[in-house]
């Protein structure tokens, strides 16, 4: 799978993305795009048409607006952009684009000359445009938004053409959908499909509308279209992803029981990405307010911030990694999966010294302890800081960090034995904290009045003002997460009535977003590791496919350290 390069009609050039047959040879399809770009979902089913026989080529047709478009439909963000390219394409000269990689198409080495195009959405409308204007030897659309408005072009259709239209389509009104079909009607060569239940996208895996039963059905359709008016393909198949994994993943938000393993498309890299198979996957709380709704998704999707694994296939214009080199990452999310697609720009190599599952259980756990103690608030040697979840995965790092760098370690745990483990890990003055107790009298007298001058608060509602109260005046609380439930809204005086304090909410992605942060982050943390200054504890891994169960064990504070999920 690689790009090519095609010279425009009017000047300029533009790339495409190419999926051969492992034959060499065949006849050709364009893949029209939808309005994301030349993404993950337009790569998978070149690629399922090149498994069919097929040398399937998806041109970039944003290139005059935006090169190399290759977002979602997963964010409003997202939505947003896509739109924004959608308003602001040239329709006449995107069909001028496919003309000119339907040229080149048929002068391709292996290609029989023979070539048909598939669209979806914009695409699909442009599938109809080269029915009408171009010399494609079949077209087929899926849901195409705007068909109506160009029906004058209809009795230009001399070769095959096939319309799936989804009934209850929100882009396609009923009335325009009647006008493609009465028009289409009269139209020898054209066959119109109608899907009664069926909304737009139904016919895309990952979609929300996805319809299994309606894309099987027509995907059959298109496929039976090809093989008989291209010919050479003979493999009856659907036109989505042919590689797959399998991973956990949700429909809708709720308690573990959400999770469902299931088998997922997976495809192949893009531009700027790898396939990495994953050797171990990271558990963080974040996954539970994933996987809960505190933190909402586009559904359903693929949870999980964390893990490592090793290269299996490099994309196009990635230069820093190869096939089998090691690397670990702390996003983006879709973790809990065998293998997945992933920005080159996220991963960090491993260094040797450290194992797979250690990168896995550390990467941001870690990277968080690192920002927290080296950067939202600079720990000196000679401070006393109080370290809230001492037992658990960040709070183990910070104490081990945290006593390297000179200072006393406070940390509050939720049992005796978590007691033990925070103080062989670091910590001078574990405290068993119950519901009742006067954290702020207790950490008073260890600083004999003085209070402190930063808190690091991963616990969240149960925790929060009694940390206030522990905080010498300009102190800082540090409150970086929520695992007791999110803080309850209060005044910003109470900051003032308590000493002038500092408050922040950090995120790791604030402090790893560009690529030299997050790979400056990683190097301290590797370094610190390799040291043997901070050891992560791995006190537990369970298979991936039971991840709902480790999500309720640490949900009940069942779990110290890290745990790793292994696939």
């Amino acid at each position: 799978m690689a790009d090519v390069t095609i010279a425009a009609r009017d000047g300029g050039s533009f790339s495409a993305y190419v999926a051969k047959p492992a034959s060499g040879s065949g006849p050709g399809i364009l893949v029209i795009q939808e309005i994301f770009g030349v993404n993950k979902v337009m790569r998978e089913i070149c690629d399922g048409l090149a498994a069919q026989g097929y040398i399937a080529v998806c041109p970039d047709l944003f290139w005059r607006q935006e090169p190399g478009i290759q977002i979602t439909d997963k964010t409003e963000a997202e939505w947003q952009k896509a739109f924004s390219l959608y308003k602001g394409f040239d329709e006449a000269k995107g069909v001028e684009d496919l003309i000119a990689t339907l040229e080149t198409v048929r002068k391709m080495p292996g290609c029989n000359g023979r070539v048909g195009t598939v669209g979806f959405c914009l695409g699909g409308k442009l599938a109809y445009l080269m029915a009408t204007r171009s010399s494609a030897d079949c077209n087929v659309s899926y849901y195409g938004v705007g068909i109506e408005g160009a029906l004058n072009e209809a009795s230009a259709i001399t070769k095959p053409y096939l319309c799936h239209i989804a009934a209850k389509d929100k882009f396609v009104p009923a009335e325009a959908q009647a006008k493609v079909k009465e028009a289409l009607a009269k139209v020898p060569v054209a066959a119109v499909q109608v899907y009664e239940a069926c909304d737009h996208a139904f016919a895309r895996i990952g979609s929300e509308r996805y319809d299994a039963a309606a894309a099987k059905l027509a995907n059959g359709r298109t496929a039976a279209f090809f093989t008989k008016n291209l010919g050479g393909a003979k493999r009856p198949a659907k036109t989505g992803a042919t590689m797959t994994t399998h991973a956990i993943r949700i429909h809708a938000t709720g308690g573990p029981e959400a999770m469902k393993w299931e088998e997922v498309p997976l495809g192949t890299p893009g531009a700027g990405e790898l396939l990495i198979r994953n050797t171990a996957v990271g558990l963080n709380y974040i996954d539970t307010y994933h996987r809960s709704g505190l933190y909402p998704l586009q559904l359903p999707s693929v949870i999980g911030m964390e893990g490592a694994g090793v290269v299996e296939k490099v994309g196009p214009r990635v230069k820093e990694f190869k096939v089998g080199d090691r690397v670990a990452y702390a996003q983006p999310m879709g973790s809990y999966a065998e293998r997945r697609i992933v920005p080159a720009e996220r991963m960090v190599k491993i260094p040797s010294g450290i194992d797979e599952k250690t990168a896995a259980a550390m990467m941001l756990k870690g990277m968080t302890a690192e920002y927290l103690i080296r950067r939202t608030y600079k720990v000196q040697k000679g401070d006393t800081i109080l370290v809230h979840a001492a037992a658990g995965g960040v709070g183990l790092i910070l104490c081990q960090w945290g006593r390297a760098l000179g200072a006393k370690i406070i940390g509050t745990v939720s049992s005796e034995d978590k007691a033990a483990l925070a103080k062989k890990h670091g910590c001078h003055h574990p405290i068993v904290l119950k519901p009742g107790d006067d954290l702020a009298k207790t950490v008073k007298e260890i600083t004999k009045g003085k209070g402190l001058p930063v808190v690091y608060d991963g616990v969240g509602k149960d925790t929060f003002m009694a940390s206030l109260d522990c905080l010498r005046p300009r102190g800082m609380m540090i409150s970086f997460g929520s695992a007791s439930g999110p803080v309850a809204p209060f005044s910003p005086a109470i900051l003032g009535a308590k000493g002038s304090l500092f408050l922040t909410r950090p995120s790791l992605m604030a402090y790893v977003a560009a690529r030299d942060e997050l790979v400056a982050s990683a190097k301290a943390l590797f370094a610190v590791v390799k040291s043997g200054k901070v050891k992560i504890r791995i006190n537990q891994t369970y298979p991936l496919s039971e991840a709902a169960q480790a999500h309720r064990d640490l949900e009940a504070r069942k779990t110290t350290g890290s745990t790793v999920l292994l696939p």
